[in-house]
């Protein structure tokens, strides 16, 4: 009787939760898209290379539904196939994080000298001003603030 209890909670629990993922990388798939589709309005304020920002998050968000998916479906339906997909993709994305992790901490010296380099450039090449002034004008663009006509309360 407590055997089939607890069977049926993992199973719903393991369902809803990658159901929430699947529906995040749905999401992300979404935003991705969507900032492609307005990057073009943000290059004409911006040049700069940042057409594959988009496109990452865009194949971020298809592998987080992909494995949600298996995870979900194999869940519900009870599919040793899915769920072995789903345990596969998994461990390695947890191998995945072990080795970045590792990566980044060995390297975290260099890493911190080459971000302030980076920062330290990017400021000598503009004054605060013309920063401050691109800021606001990427803001604008994205949020349609300047273009949204204003109505008025009668």
């Amino acid at each position: 009787m407590c055997c089939n209890c607890v069977e049926f909670i993992v199973k719903y629990v393991l369902f809803f939760a990658n159901f929430v993922f699947s529906l995040a990388g749905l999401a992300l798939i979404g935003t991705g898209i969507a900032v492609l589709v307005q990057l073009s309005e943000i290059l004409e304020v911006v040049p700069s290379a940042i057409n594959g920002i988009p496109i990452a998050v865009i194949v971020l968000g298809v592998i987080v539904f992909v494995i949600a998916f298996f995870g979900c479906c194999g869940a519900i339906r009870e599919s040793r196939c899915l769920l072995t997909m789903y345990f596969v993709c998994m461990a390695i994305l947890a191998a995945g994080k072990i080795y970045l992790v590792t990566v980044i901490f060995n390297g975290l010296q260099t890493l911190q000298k080459t971000v302030e380099g980076w920062v330290e450039n990017a400021f000598d090449k503009r004054e605060a001003f013309g920063v401050l002034e691109v800021a606001v004008s990427v803001h604008f663009i994205i949020f349609n603030i300047y273009q949204r006509p204003r109505r008025r309360k009668k």
